[in-house]
C-alpha cells in the first residue's frame, strides 16, 4: 500500500511539472501570461545554441507567493563523452538572478556538466551531474520567513555539525563586541584568492557609535565535515556575525563561505573492484529509477562547488535559528540517554560561577 501511495505521488509530482512546462512554454508563444506563468527571451541564437536576456515570472499558492527569474545568457552544449572525462552536457548561464516575496538569489556564473556513467568512470560517487557556482548571493528578508530549500540546506549543515564527523578544522575563533560597534566586520580576511570575479564588499558598518549593539563573530578555517549520509562537507573559509540591535529591536545575520564543497562520497560497497561490465549493466538497468530519484530528489544526484557564498538575514531572530534549537534538542536527548539532571547541572554551573570562582 505504501508503495502504490509513493507512485501516486510521484506520478502527480511528474504530471505537474509537464503541465507547468506546457503552461510556460504556451506562454511564450502566445506572448502573454498564462496561468500565472509568464516566459520572455530577447533573443535565440540557434547555431549557438543559447537564449539571451531570459526572464520568467511565476506564481505560487494562490499568488501569495511570487517570483521573478532573469539570466542575461542560458547556453547548452553537447559533448562526444571520453573515459578520461565523461561528460556529454554542459548547461552555462550568466548573472543569473531570482527574486520572490521571501528572499532574493543571485548568481555571476552558473555550470552544469552532465556525466554518462559517472561511477564507470570514477568521475562521481554515481552523481550525474556537477554543480559549479561563483558568485552566490542569497538575501533573505526575514528568518521567520526562510524559504523551504534554505530551510533544509541550513538543516543538513547543522545536523553534520552536530551529528557527524569533523575530519578537518585547522582554526576556529569566535568574538562577542558590545554597543558603541563602528567598524565593518571584513570575512575572509586569510584567504584573498577569488575565481571569476572579485567580491570584497563587506556588510556595511554601523553608523551610530551610540548603538546598544551586541555583535558576535565567529569563523572557521578549512572545516570538513561528514555527515550520516555518505555526503562530504568542506569549507575553506567560514566567517558569520549576528548582530542585535538592542535599541531597534532586531537583528541581522550574515554569513561568508569561500571554496565550499558539498560531495557524494563512495560507500563501502562501492569501492570494492567490479568488472566493467557488470557496471554497466547495472547502470542501464538502474536508469529507470535514477531518473525518478531525480525528479524526486533533484539535490542527491549532484555535486556542488561554490566559489563564495553571501548569505544575510536582513531580519534575524534567535529562535529561527536552526543549530541554536537542534544543537539544545540533541544535546537534552545525550542528557536524557546518558541520565544527567538538567537541573543538577545548571545548579552546578551556577555554583562554581558565582559561588566558587
Amino acid at each position: 500500500m505504501a508503495a502504490l501511495t509513493r507512485i501516486g505521488e510521484f506520478l502527480l509530482f511528474t504530471l505537474q511539472v509537464i503541465w507547468t512546462v506546457v503552461l510556460v512554454l504556451t506562454s511564450y508563444v502566445l506572448g502573454r501570461p498564462l496561468g500565472g506563468h509568464a516566459l520572455k527571451i530577447g533573443r535565440i541564437s540557434p547555431l549557438l545554441l543559447t537564449l539571451h536576456d531570459v526572464r520568467y515570472s511565476g506564481a505560487l499558492y494562490q499568488r501569495d507567493y511570487t517570483y521573478t527569474f532573469t539570466a542575461t545568457s542560458l547556453s547548452v552544449a553537447f559533448h562526444l563523452p571520453r573515459p578520461s572525462y565523461p561528460r556529454w552536457f554542459t548547461l552555462s548561464s550568466h548573472s543569473l538572478f531570482y527574486v520572490s516575496s521571501t528572499s532574493d538569489i543571485s548568481v555571476s556564473t552558473l555550470d552544469v556538466t552532465f556525466w554518462v556513467f559517472p561511477y564507470l568512470a570514477r568521475r562521481t560517487a554515481g552523481q550525474w551531474a556537477s554543480v559549479e557556482l561563483d558568485g552566490f548571493r542569497i538575501r533573505v528578508h526575514k528568518s521567520n520567513a526562510t524559504p523551504y530549500w534554505i530551510q533544509k540546506l541550513r538543516q543538513n549543515v547543522v545536523t553534520a555539525l552536530l551529528q557527524g564527523k569533523i575530519y578537518r578544522l585547522d582554526d576556529f575563533w569566535t568574538k562577542v563586541q558590545f554597543a558603541g560597534v563602528s567598524e565593518s566586520f571584513a570575512p575572509g580576511r586569510s584567504v584573498r584568492r577569488r575565481r571569476k570575479g572579485v567580491h570584497r564588499d563587506a556588510p556595511p558598518p554601523s553608523t551610530n557609535t551610540d548603538t546598544d549593539e551586541l555583535r558576535i563573530s565567529a569563523s572557521a578555517r578549512q572545516l570538513h565535515l561528514h555527515n550520516t549520509e555518505g555526503r562530504v562537507y568542506t569549507f575553506g573559509v567560514v566567517d558569520a556575525q549576528l548582530r542585535r540591535d538592542w535599541d531597534q529591536d532586531r537583528g541581522s545575520f550574515v554569513l561568508v563561505v569561500e571554496e565550499a564543497r558539498w560531495v557524494k562520497v563512495h560507500w563501502l560497497f562501492q569501492r570494492t573492484p567490479t568488472p566493467w561490465w557488470s557496471q554497466i549493466v547495472t547502470s542501464i538497468t538502474q536508469f529507470p529509477l535514477d531518473v525518478a530519484h531525480v525528479l524526486r530528489h533533484p539535490m542527491s544526484t549532484v555535486n556542488i562547488y561554490a566559489t563564495r557564498t553571501d548569505i544575510t538575514f536582513d531580519e534575524f531572530r534567535i529562535r529561527d535559528a536552526s543549530l541554536v534549537v537542534q544543537a539544545l534538542t540533541i544535546l537534552r536527548a545525550k542528557t536524557a540517554n546518558m541520565g544527567i539532571n538538567w537541573v543538577d547541572v545548571l545548579f552546578d554551573a551556577v555554583i562554581h560561577t558565582f559561588v566558587r570562582p
